[in-house]
């Protein structure tokens, strides 16, 4: 069962990656996705992400916040799962 959730973990990671790198344009900056950490049911997903440089994070993070509904749409284009987890970029 942890083997799943790591799998899902690492294959939300890439796929979201190429959707920031694909619809989210941003010139002021560079995104990073350091990590995805699913809860215990794969309901929630906290996005660790890195930003540089630095003091633009709070802009970026809530602009991906803002978009996330879009991103979680996309990714259920794209994976074979019954629900895409709630994203959360932190």
């Amino acid at each position: 069962m942890r083997y799943r959730k790591e799998r899902l973990e690492e294959l939300l990671k890439e796929r979201l990656g190429d959707a920031i790198l694909k619809d989210f344009l941003h010139d002021k900056g560079i995104i990073t996705i350091l990590s995805v950490q699913l809860d215990g049911k794969n309901e929630n997903a906290r996005i660790h992400i890195a930003v540089f440089p630095d003091e633009i994070k709070k802009e970026i993070l809530g602009a991906l916040n803002h978009k996330a509904g879009s991103f979680a749409h996309q990714l259920l284009k794209e994976i074979r799962i019954a629900k895409i987890p709630h994203l959360e970029f932190v």
